[in-house]
């Protein structure tokens, strides 16, 4: 089977859209965090906010609060001090600090999805049509 270049960014774009509403959506999923950085992302930052409602929504659908939790106390845990101090900074604390490899790949399916999403759009609109070659001739 060949696969055509919009099939390509396809791959990339499903995988950091999952891992960007597993890894905000999981965050909604704290009790002492979520609310802070919920409400921060609904005033700041409107891609941050669909993402976890997405996720949070995809989190519960599924029953994964417990591992969500546990994944999201792993990752934001760095950052609990400073969120709890400043909860009017939160968006400013989770996207510009790094606190380790896993929040790096969320930060990067952050922008990445969408990137890779209009990628494949481009390339779906600019593939190479069926060519007909042949046709009946009188």
């Amino acid at each position: 089977m060949k696969l055509r270049m919009f099939q390509w960014f396809l791959m990339p774009a499903v995988l950091a859209t999952a891992n960007a509403l597993y890894g905000w959506g999981a965050l909604t999923q704290l009790t002492d965090l979520g609310p802070i950085a919920e409400l921060s992302a609904k005033r700041e930052g409107a891609l941050t906010w669909t993402y976890m409602q997405g996720g949070r929504w995809l989190i519960e659908t599924l029953n994964g609060q417990a591992a969500a939790a546990a994944h999201a106390e792993a990752l934001f845990a760095p950052a609990r001090d400073s969120l709890r101090d400043n909860p009017a900074v939160a968006m400013d604390v989770l996207h510009r600090e790094h606190f380790g490899f896993q929040h790096q790949l969320l930060l990067w399916s952050h922008w990445g999805a969408p990137l890779f999403w209009f990628a494949t759009l481009v390339a779906y609109a600019l593939r190479q049509k069926a060519v007909v070659s042949t046709r009946s001739l009188r």
